[in-house]
């Protein structure tokens, strides 16, 4: 999915989109870190589970919280959920928009972004991306994914994250997702 020369400015904004979805990111971490350091057991679980260097054993630095958020969204790090969200048309939001508790709603998965758009207009749902393949999928799954299918947002951008009609809008819904992600970790580790 490269930028062409029509979605260049759209690009731009895009950009200039991402700082709030990586500000609470940040924040996030950065009460992450608080609570490691002030020893909360489930700000401990987090950072083992999704930080290798503390798992063994390495101080407690911002960078650790940074990258175990990143990870907990579905990304293998920070600089690759920076590097998404800067990026515009061109990001790869793989398992940020297939997250695990989405696995069990229903999707067609597709090679080309032609297909899926055939496929939507066929089936209805919403296109989706996973690195260079594309999904349909229903109002159940986005749902679960934490942006109502009902969200005006959804159709702002024309049900269509690959190509989406509206790039501001399609930031909001990030960061919905984001929101969601996130709250369901904290769901996870309250009921540890």
């Amino acid at each position: 999915m490269s930028i062409d020369g029509d979605d260049v400015m759209s690009h731009v904004s895009e950009s200039s989109s991402a700082a709030p979805i990586l500000d609470y990111l940040k924040n996030e971490a950065r009460l992450l870190h608080k609570q490691a350091n002030t020893g909360a057991r489930s700000a401990i679980q987090r950072l083992n589970k999704h930080s290798p260097a503390v798992a063994l054993g390495e101080d407690i630095q911002r960078k650790h919280c940074l990258a175990s958020v990143a990870r907990e969204i579905g990304f293998s790090g920070w600089k690759a959920v920076a590097d998404c969200f800067e990026a515009g048309a061109g990001g790869d939001f793989a398992k940020f928009l297939h997250p695990n508790r989405c696995h069990i709603f229903w999707n067609i998965w597709l090679a080309s972004y032609e297909e899926a758009v055939k496929v939507r207009a066929e089936h209805g749902g919403f296109l989706l991306t996973y690195g260079s393949q594309f999904i349909v999928v229903d109002d159940d799954y986005v749902s679960a994914l934490g942006a109502a299918p009902d969200n005006a947002l959804w159709a702002a951008i024309g049900r269509d994250w690959a190509k989406p009609a509206d790039y501001e809008a399609r930031a909001q819904l990030s960061l919905l997702i984001v929101r969601a992600h996130l709250k369901s970790i904290h769901e996870k580790m309250a009921s540890v």
